[in-house]
């Protein structure tokens, strides 16, 4: 996979036996816990888009993802031009902030270096472009053009499970042991939050299973 020692990537999902779940995605709090706890491993997370570009061209309709902004460091790859996502952008009420593709860039815009800290219409929204990913960039299929922040209130439901998530195993752990600290926490929440989450557990798959159904 292209991406920096990829071998330490990973996708965890929740899993419960109550419920028959095998391979369930985080809600947000759940998520949001997981990745304050854990301690040998870096957590992101995504969830897909689909958004409307508009402008002096006819409107398109685009493939992205929402990510969380320590996304692309767990991911190790960096935007060619411009920077990723901060962490204010990832909270609710941030500016309307957007990364796009190097071929949404090539095609729609020229490769216009100026295209970077300009707007963009996303939905009928101004964005700001504050990032260009490098060319051939993709994240688990090719033909994403747009990535936009997760923006997280902090009012999430936690029975509402929609976000996939992303790991990075830190260097002086091993992928078993992130799984043994996933379960871990996930045992924790569900004994904190038994209304929500009674008989949560964790399981894991490589990125690399993920990618090509593996697993």
């Amino acid at each position: 996979l292209p991406y920096p020692d990829s071998h330490r990537l990973n996708i965890v999902w929740v899993t419960n036996q109550d419920r028959n779940w095998s391979q369930t995605s985080f809600s947000v709090p759940d998520f949001a816990d997981l990745r304050e706890r854990a301690r040998s491993m870096d957590v992101a997370g995504s969830r897909g888009g689909t958004f409307s570009l508009s402008g002096d061209f006819e409107a398109e309709r685009l493939r992205g993802l929402y990510v969380t902004p320590g996304f692309f460091s767990v991911l190790g790859v960096q935007p060619a031009r411009g920077r990723a996502f901060t962490p204010r952008e990832g909270t609710a009420g941030g500016e309307d902030v957007a990364i796009i593709g190097h071929g949404l860039w090539q095609r729609r815009y020229g490769e216009d270096p100026g295209l970077l800290g300009s707007s963009i219409l996303l939905d009928g929204a101004p964005h700001t472009v504050v990032g260009i990913m490098p060319e051939h960039f993709w994240y688990l299929y090719p033909g994403r053009d747009v990535w936009k922040p997760l923006a997280i209130t902090g009012e999430e439901a936690r029975d509402s499970h929609f976000l996939a998530v992303l790991t990075r195993t830190r260097e002086g752990f091993t992928r078993e042991q992130n799984l043994a600290e996933a379960r871990q926490i996930m045992a924790q929440i569900s004994a904190e939050y038994p209304e929500t989450s009674a008989g949560h557990s964790a399981m894991m798959l490589t990125l690399h299973e993920e990618v090509f159904d593996e697993g």
